[in-house]
């Protein structure tokens, strides 16, 4: 009889199947290499692995948007307040920013749902690019964003909330033979060593 060795992945599937013959060659040549837990069952590590990538995925689901891939409001919150604390202890300064999106109802209305979380996706990816790396951007809600600008002054978050009402004044939403320009309002207010707590800020920012 001819002896066979199957092959999984990390989540159990057939990836391939070899001759003893085959898998002796492979062995030799060096392109097939024994693992040192080799004594464990193949199916349990999948298992275990594919358990870990589950987790990881339900993980980032519950704290990420699924429409933009932002954090939630809850992670956002917990950012917050961690700036919060960084300002009155150590003196940093950040600066937090409500951004509403203008008239994303009426493209919701005429567009459907799926155009206007497309709506949001490309907005979301147009904030996060102009934001560049200089702090957080979350979706708080149906057409609100929060962003907290860290290390900088109420000066610098005004430059970037400026570029970036200037870059979506320029883009237009394009959904099948309709077409929508969108504008941005936003309120900014400084994290800073004067006691702020987040409900304080969140208010002032509205």
């Amino acid at each position: 009889t001819n002896v066979v060795y199957v092959f999984v992945n990390s989540r159990g599937l057939k990836e391939k199947v070899l001759g003893a013959k085959d898998l002796a060659r492979k062995m030799r040549l060096g392109n097939a290499i024994p693992l040192d837990n080799a004594d464990d069952l193949a199916m349990d590590r999948a298992q275990y692995t594919a358990l870990q990538e589950l987790h990881k995925q339900l993980l980032y689901e519950t704290t990420h948007d699924q429409v933009t891939g932002l954090i939630r409001r809850r992670e956002f919150e917990s950012m917050l307040g961690k700036a919060v604390v960084s300002a009155q202890q150590i003196g940093l300064r950040h600066v937090l920013c409500l951004v509403d999106v203008d008239r994303f109802s009426a493209v919701n209305n005429s567009c459907g749902s799926v155009g206007g979380d497309t709506l949001l996706k490309e907005l979301a990816a147009l904030l996060k690019k102009t934001l560049s790396g200089r702090g957080v951007l979350a979706r708080l809600g149906s057409d609100e964003f929060g962003m907290l600008v860290e290390n900088a002054s109420p000066d610098d978050a005004r430059v970037i909330a400026e570029q970036q009402i200037n870059a979506v004044a320029g883009y237009r939403f394009e959904w099948e033979d309709k077409r929508f320009s969108v504008s941005l309002s936003m309120g900014l207010v400084p994290v800073n060593t004067h006691g702020n707590n987040i409900t304080e800020l969140v208010q002032a920012a509205q």
